[in-house]
């Protein structure tokens, strides 16, 4: 069955292909999501409300699960796993130490460990790293080499690891931000000419469509599931490794400057708290209600309200991306506009929305994850 498919995916034009893999991804996500959730149940990998949490009930922490489930069959199943068993691997093993962090609850020293790790493997054992962050001053390209390269990624891969996770604070949230990243990664990909990369960003298209029928509740609030750090760490790793791999390298289809803006909201929102945290004196990985999500619903507005706020202010972030990604000379401008984003955004969250003071818990941190 498997070569068939090889044989039929390879006959087909990419826009067909992508289509294909998007599906079978969907597909396969939907049929693992219940039977993980009543795994879930059984051994107890269940999120339970608290005073940062206000869901009813005990939902099952495996949508981070069931994606990582999807791709990777959806790889195997279509000939694309060898090229990318890096990924998959490590994308993999991250969802499983994910889950057991949502278990157990893993002290916030080993997830940063464990994060650190990530971004050494990425450039020892993937061959990759961030050798150039664009023009940021309109003077020419900055590149880094060396340990400042080495360091630089690692950097990037704890700030996207942890910026997924702390927008993670009402349904369909942080992977209705990922789905739209993903998308325009998926384009620009596309339009560049790299075919391979977009054919394994639609398969976490099709995976987090299907997850948020059901984390949205589509099926109804019985089958709810939640990402769970499995997910954010997972889509973290995902996002990370095509963000390196289209700005990185002669053949680079995405600007540096660029994937700032595709990252968007969890970017903007994440450096913003850890800045008032720090200028507050609190821990930048406390647990707390300061984010924009959480600003927006304390002053009144509903959740659904909430997520569409932010699904089209992430959206709009991304347009403008997307559209001056084609020309390299306005990344100075891009940067700086950036820069005015964030500073605007601390801003309003400081200033303007009523604080909900950050509590020290014990239990689950937010932060590295």
């Amino acid at each position: 069955m498997r070569l068939m498919l090889d044989m039929t995916i390879d006959s087909m034009n990419p826009p067909t292909q992508a289509a294909l893999i998007a599906i079978f991804s969907a597909l396969v996500c939907m049929v693992a999501i219940p039977a993980l959730s009543a795994l879930a149940r059984i051994i107890g990998l269940v999120d339970s409300p608290n005073y940062r949490k206000r869901h009813a009930g005990s939902i099952p922490l495996i949508g981070g699960i069931a994606i990582a489930t999807a791709i990777t069959i959806t790889m195997w199943t279509f000939g694309f796993f060898r090229e990318n068993q890096f990924l998959i691997i490590i994308a993999s093993l991250l969802a499983v130490l994910g889950a057991l962090d949502d278990k157990i609850d893993i002290s916030p020293r080993y997830r940063l460990i464990v994060q650190v790790s990530v971004g050494l493997a990425i450039v020892y054992i993937g061959g990759k790293q961030i050798d150039s962050v664009g023009d940021l001053i309109g003077n020419g390209m900055i590149n880094l080499s060396g340990i400042a390269a080495v360091i630089f990624t690692i950097m990037c891969s704890v700030g996207v690891f942890n910026s997924i996770n702390m927008i993670d604070g009402i349904d369909g949230l942080a992977s209705s931000l990922v789905l739209i990243t993903a998308a325009a990664l998926f384009i620009l990909a596309g339009l560049g000419g790299d075919t391979a990369s977009a054919l394994v960003i639609a398969s976490l298209i099709g995976a987090c469509l299907a997850f948020l029928t059901f984390n949205l509740s589509v099926f109804g609030a019985s089958n709810k599931v939640f990402l769970g750090d499995a997910g954010s760490l997972f889509l973290g790793f995902f996002l990370l490794w095509f963000f390196v791999t289209l700005t990185q390298g002669n053949n680079a289809t995405l600007s540096p400057v660029v994937a700032g803006w595709l990252f968007g909201v969890p970017l903007v929102d994440t450096v913003s708290v850890i800045v008032s945290r720090l200028i507050g004196g609190q821990s930048p990985f406390a647990a707390g209600r300061d984010h924009i999500h959480h600003r927006l619903l304390d002053n009144g507005i509903s959740a659904g309200q909430t997520l569409r706020i932010l699904l089209a202010y992430h959206g709009l972030l991304v347009v403008v991306g997307m559209l001056c990604n084609k020309y390299p000379q306005s990344e100075p401008y891009l940067f700086w506009m950036f820069v005015s984003l964030t500073v605007t955004h601390f801003v309003v969250l400081r200033h303007i929305f009523r604080v909900t003071p950050v509590k020290s818990v014990t239990g689950k941190q937010s932060g590295p994850v």
